[in-house]
C-alpha cells in the first residue's frame, strides 16, 4: 500500500489544503465503528451517497483515494471480513472528503450559516454502524437537513421507502415511471429576489401536467439544488485558455405509478423509456429523461428512489433523490444555496398517495390506515374515545348551566358573594339536583366564562 501522510489526504479537487487535512482525517476516525451494515437498506443507502458520488467525474480524488486503499481508513477493521474492511474504508474516504467541504467554509459572515455547518458536522453518519455514544463531542440525533446532509437525505430516502413499501401502498399491477428534469442557473439570486420557488413550481407544474395526461393515480415530485462547474473556453491573442464558471443545477423529479396498459403504448422498444410526442418539451427545448420498472419487480421501488450503479453490463439509474455532491462547492455555492433552500421541502405527493397519508400531526409516516402498527391504531382509538367522552361531557354540562344559573345567583346574594364549588354542591342537592364533582367544576368553568351570573346589590 502507498505510504501517505495526513496532509497528503487534504488534497481535494486538484486543490491542497493540508491545514484542514489533519483535523478532517480526525473527524472522519472520529465514530466508532461496530459493523459494516449489511440489511438492505444499508447498501441502498451507500449506493445512493457513495455510489453516486463516485459516479460523479467531478470525484477523480475520491475515486483515486478509495482505489488507493489507503491503510489509515482501516484502522480497527482487521477482525471483520476483507469484504467488509474495504465498505469501511470506503466510507471513511468519503466522510474525510465530507468533512474537509465543511472545514473549508466553517467561517461564514452568517450565523446561522456557521449554526449550521456545525450541527451538520455533529450528525451521525450512516454509512456504516458507528457507535455515536463513545465518539467524542457527537450525538445521536441527526441533524434532518437533508438538502445539505449526504446522511439526513439517506434516513429520509429509507423512510420514505420503508413507508412506500406497504403491500397495499401502491398496486401490484402498474408500473413505476421516474421522470427528471434539470435546470441550470449562474446564480439562485437575482438581486434580492430568490430565483428558487418560482423555478421549482415551474418544473412541478410541468411535471405533474405530464402524470395527468397519463392518468397517473398518484405519485411524488421531489426538488433537489447542486453546484455544478464548467470550464469556458477563452481565445485571447492566439492563445487558447479556460476559465472556470461555477453555478448551480436544479433538478426536479416525479415517481408515478402508471396503469400498465397506458404506459405499454408508450414505452420504447430500445429502452426502458417512455415517448411523449403529445406533450410540449419544457421552455420549449427540453424534454425529462425517463426510467420505467414494473411495480412487481423486486428492487423497482428501490432503484428509482435511491438509484444504482451500472454493474454487470447495466446501466445505472439516477434515482428520484440523487446525491447532489455539495462536497465539491466553493464557499460562496454553498453560502447561496444554504440562503436559497430555506423553507423548501424535499419532496411533495399527490394524488392517491397524498390521500393515503395519515394526518399531519401523525409522525408515523406515510403509511395509510392500513398499515399502521396495532399498538399505533388503538391508541389512536384511545385518543378518539377520550375525545369524545370529554364532548359529551362539555355538552352535558352546557345543558345544566341554565338550571344552575338561578341557584348560584340566589347562593350569591345570600352570601353577599360568589359561591364555592361545595356551597353549590349542596345548594343544588337540596334542589334535588346530583351533580357530580368533575360536571359540576365544568359548570363553574363555564358560568365565570359566561359572566351569567349576576350579583344583584350584595355588597
Amino acid at each position: 500500500m502507498p505510504d501517505y501522510d495526513v496532509d497528503d489526504l487534504g488534497r481535494s479537487n486538484g486543490n491542497w489544503f493540508p491545514e484542514f487535512g489533519g483535523l478532517a482525517h480526525e473527524l472522519a476516525m472520529s465514530w466508532p465503528v461496530n459493523a459494516v451494515g449489511r440489511r438492505s437498506v444499508d447498501w441502498a443507502v451507500r449506493d445512493l451517497i457513495i455510489g453516486g458520488a463516485q459516479q460523479d467525474p467531478r470525484n477523480a480524488m475520491l475515486r483515486q483515494l478509495i482505489k488507493n486503499e489507503h491503510p489509515e481508513f482501516y484502522r480497527g477493521t482487521f477482525e471483520m471480513s476483507e469484504n467488509d474492511r474495504k465498505q469501511i474504508a470506503r466510507g471513511r474516504a468519503f466522510l474525510f472528503f465530507y468533512y474537509l467541504s465543511l472545514l473549508r467554509i466553517s467561517h461564514p459572515e452568517d450565523e446561522s450559516a456557521t449554526t449550521r455547518i456545525e450541527q451538520l458536522k455533529r450528525c451521525c453518519p450512516n454509512l456504516m454502524l458507528v457507535d455515536s455514544s463513545s465518539a467524542p463531542n457527537h450525538r445521536l440525533r441527526p441533524c434532518r437537513h437533508a438538502h445539505q446532509c449526504p446522511f439526513c437525505l439517506g434516513r429520509k430516502v429509507a423512510h420514505l421507502h420503508k413507508d412506500l413499501s406497504a403491500s397495499d401502498f401502491i398496486r401490484p399491477d402498474t408500473l413505476l415511471a421516474l421522470a427528471s428534469i434539470e435546470v441550470n442557473r449562474k446564480q439562485l439570486f437575482s438581486g434580492s429576489r430568490n430565483q428558487v420557488p418560482p423555478i421549482k413550481a415551474k418544473l412541478t407544474k410541468y411535471l405533474r401536467k405530464i402524470a395527468h395526461a397519463l392518468d397517473a393515480p398518484g405519485g411524488l415530485t421531489t426538488f433537489q439544488v447542486g453546484p455544478s462547474k464548467e470550464l469556458v473556453r477563452t481565445f485571447h491573442e492566439m492563445e487558447l485558455g479556460g476559465q472556470a464558471s461555477y453555478g448551480f443545477t436544479i433538478r426536479v423529479s416525479l415517481l408515478v405509478e402508471l396503469p400498465t396498459d397506458q404506459a405499454l403504448e408508450r414505452l420504447s422498444a430500445e429502452s426502458d423509456t417512455l415517448q411523449f410526442d403529445d406533450i410540449p418539451a419544457f421552455d420549449g427545448n427540453m424534454q425529462p429523461t425517463w426510467t420505467v420498472r414494473a411495480h412487481r419487480h423486486r428492487d423497482a421501488l428501490r432503484d428509482l428512489l435511491y438509484g444504482t450503479s451500472p454493474r454487470y453490463g447495466e446501466v445505472g439509474v439516477t434515482g428520484a433523490f440523487a446525491y447532489q455532491q455539495w462536497h465539491l462547492a466553493s464557499e460562496s455555492q454553498w453560502q447561496e444555496h444554504f440562503a436559497a433552500i430555506r423553507g423548501t421541502n424535499l419532496y411533495s405527493m399527490f394524488g392517491d398517495w397524498r390521500n393515503s397519508r395519515p394526518r399531519q400531526q401523525d409522525s408515523r409516516g406515510l403509511s395509510n390506515a392500513s398499515t399502521r402498527r396495532p399498538k399505533y391504531r388503538q391508541r389512536l382509538s384511545l385518543r378518539n374515545a377520550n375525545a369524545q367522552r370529554a364532548a359529551t361531557a362539555t355538552q352535558d354540562a352546557e345543558n345544566l348551566v341554565e338550571t344552575v344559573i338561578p341557584i348560584a345567583n340566589s347562593l350569591a346574594i345570600s352570601l353577599g358573594r360568589m359561591p364555592g364549588r361545595k356551597a353549590l354542591a349542596n345548594a343544588c342537592a337540596s334542589a334535588g339536583l346530583d351533580i357530580p364533582e368533575r360536571m359540576l367544576r365544568r359548570i363553574i368553568k363555564l358560568i365565570a366564562t359566561q359572566q351569567t351570573v349576576q350579583l344583584h346589590n350584595v355588597l
